[in-house]
């Protein structure tokens, strides 16, 4: 695991950079969100406040089009923690059989808008920048009293979240045990 997080440390600058960037060579490309994690959801719920009837995705300024697996592997990753991952290719099924669903509603053909033996393909070219983020974004779930104002921008340089906040850890058993297991998962699975 040593060996695979140096290599992903010396590359992160390339992945992040070539994740942003829209791959011409794509072929199967939709408007993505470009940040995709919980914290830009908004649910309301029914009128017993248990289930969520209604999902609002914010904080769109980093959308650009490209692969939905970006998203969708940003998403896992930074909100699943290995057991949940451990049933990943149900959840690519899931996804899938959903679009499909969806893509048909629209008058549309799912092999043709996006084969289903793409899928995995795709999600392993993307998985390897959603790794790159995940310490920091699995940390901040697991901060006791990060403040509503952080500049997440400059966390590579500083080290920290460069916020006014003391990074005091609510789980830091927790939290190692969650990205351990993440990282154990991305190296079995051929991602790191």
């Amino acid at each position: 695991m040593v060996e695979k997080l140096k290599f992903l440390n010396e590359q992160c600058a390339n992945l992040l950079k070539n994740y942003f960037l829209v791959d011409v060579n794509e072929n199967y490309v939709v408007l993505r969100h470009g940040d995709c994690w919980m914290n830009n959801f908004l649910f309301h719920y029914d009128e017993n406040e248990i289930n969520p009837d209604k999902v609002a995705v914010i904080d769109w300024q980093m959308s650009m089009i490209g692969s939905p697996m970006s998203d969708l592997a940003f998403f896992l990753f930074y909100g699943c923690s290995k057991t949940e991952l451990d049933h990943l290719d149900d959840l690519l099924d899931f996804y899938y059989d959903n679009l499909s669903n969806n893509l048909r509603k629209l008058g549309s053909e799912p092999e043709t808008c996006f084969p289903k033996g793409k899928v995995m393909e795709t999600f392993k070219k993307y998985a390897l920048a959603a790794i790159v983020g995940m310490p920091l974004m699995v940390k901040i779930s697991y901060v006791s009293n990060l403040p509503e104002k952080c500049d997440y921008s400059e966390v590579g340089q500083e080290g920290g979240f460069n916020c006014d906040c003391e990074e005091k850890l609510r789980d830091e058993e927790g939290y190692i045990r969650r990205l351990d297991g993440l990282l154990k998962l991305c190296i079995e699975r051929g991602f790191l």
